[in-house]
């Protein structure tokens, strides 16, 4: 007998948290490599929109995998994968959502 089919959810939900994990390993890399950028001779404004770059795209595979783990979440199957994006994806978009606000706070004082 041929085995059951998995669940649409389930992978959706692991895409969703393919997503999440990648998008946060990007985002801590460039945390580090940040600090070897800006100390070289690379120049202060191309760092500047490198960094940028790197958050404005992290910030929408963020809400990509957001969305997709909401979406499998809702769907019949396993939830765990799902629910893992659903904490890191949400985390993740917050926390870039409030370091953008403070620097336009810091932009203004």
């Amino acid at each position: 007998a041929a085995a059951p089919a998995a669940p649409a959810g389930s992978a959706l939900g692991r895409t969703a948290f393919v997503i999440a994990v990648i998008t946060l390993a990007v985002n801590l890399i460039s945390s580090i490599v940040r600090l070897l950028i800006y100390t070289s001779n690379f120049g202060y404004g191309s760092a500047y929109a490198i960094d940028e770059a790197i958050g404005v795209i992290s910030f929408f595979a963020y809400l990509v995998a957001l969305v997709l783990g909401i979406i499998a979440a809702r769907r019949p199957g396993p939830r765990l994968l799902a629910g893992v994006a659903i904490g890191i994806a949400g985390a993740g978009a917050l926390g870039m959502i409030f370091s953008w606000v403070g620097i336009a706070f810091l932009r203004f004082v």
